[in-house]
């Protein structure tokens, strides 16, 4: 069964990147999805008033915290019940810091300067591919919206999308043969299939883990699932003309006369394609009904049939395995 699939991020790498605090971006080192990240990699900087206001309150807190070590002189902080609290909120309030976005690096310039700092570096959380970038410089950003998203890409999604009736006749754990960039053809096997119609079309799933450099994420490529054999009305892939407004036959009405006739199209093989329904099973249609409704569609195909004068005729029987 024929199908093509899209390659996608998997959902469950991709992590998205929020700003803990209101504030505008003062620059973007990074531009385009696509871009490669790295862990600890400065993705964008940001003032946020917010911030600068929690540095002073930390300033402050370090301040009062020295006074009172210096008031306790000679006697042990272990000892001093009063002093131990003090250590603890201390340390809660470091960690605050780091909840906002802040590094290490930069809590300890702010503890050894003594002075805010007004424009803040964020940092990649993990290495990976950007997904989303949903910013520009100088944008207003708050908690309520995503920055960016970052997914790894050695896990990847390849999303199948099925024609009508062709959801029916797969399941999962049937074999898929997947062409991409490279020479040779990965073979899967089908992990997922949604339940959920999108319209006329459904989609299934393929995970590939430490995926071939030539699947590249949003590429589309080719892909044959070899589900269970079944018994079918079926065409030849050329008797039947797909169309934004149907899929059409021309029957044959005798005395060389074609009618077009709208059939519903089921699976699809590698040359065949089942009838589901619109014509009768015996009905005879044109083996090319392409031909009939273009003559000037291929050149090779007119000069090939300009060798048989005769009209071909094939009837809707027989069986899809």
């Amino acid at each position: 069964m024929r199908a093509y699939g899209t390659i996608v991020p998997d959902d469950g790498s991709q992590i998205s990147v929020t700003t803990k605090f209101e504030g505008w971006l003062r620059k973007l080192y990074v531009h385009s999805v696509g871009e490669p990240v790295e862990r600890g990699q400065v993705l964008y900087e940001i003032y946020s008033p917010d911030l600068v206001m929690k540095e002073r309150e930390y300033f402050q807190f370090l301040t009062r915290r020295k006074q009172i070590l210096q008031s306790v002189g000679d006697v042990s902080q272990q000892e001093n019940e009063y002093v131990m609290d003090l250590l603890r909120e201390s340390q809660k309030e470091r960690e605050d810091l780091l909840r906002r976005d802040l590094d290490i690096e930069t809590i300890q310039q702010l503890e050894q300067t003594g002075t805010t700092i007004e424009v803040v570096k964020v940092r990649a959380p993990r290495s990976g591919v950007l997904t989303q970038l949903n910013v520009r410089e100088g944008s207003f950003v708050s908690p309520a919206a995503p920055i960016l998203t970052i997914a790894d890409p050695s896990t990847v999604w390849i999303d199948i999308t099925l024609g009508a009736g062709q959801s029916a006749l797969v399941q999962p754990g049937d074999a898929v043969t997947i062409w991409g960039d490279g020479p040779v053809p990965i073979e899967a096997k089908l992990d997922f299939i949604n339940p959920l119609q999108d319209g006329n079309r459904a989609h299934a799933r393929v995970v590939l883990h430490r995926p071939d450099a030539g699947l590249r994420l949003g590429a589309l490529v080719d892909v044959s699932i070899r589900a269970s054999a079944h018994s079918a009305r079926v065409l030849p892939s050329s008797a039947v003309v797909r169309t934004g407004h149907g899929d059409f036959v021309m029957l044959a009405r005798g005395a060389g006369a074609f009618l077009p006739v709208e059939v519903h199209a089921g699976a699809e093989s590698e040359d065949t394609i089942e009838i589901r329904g619109g014509i009768q099973e015996g009905a005879q249609v044109a083996s090319n009904a392409q031909f009939l409704l273009d003559p000037a569609a291929s050149l090779s195909d007119t000069l090939a049939r300009r060798e048989d004068t005769s009209r071909t005729i094939v009837s809707a029987s027989g069986s899809m395995q």
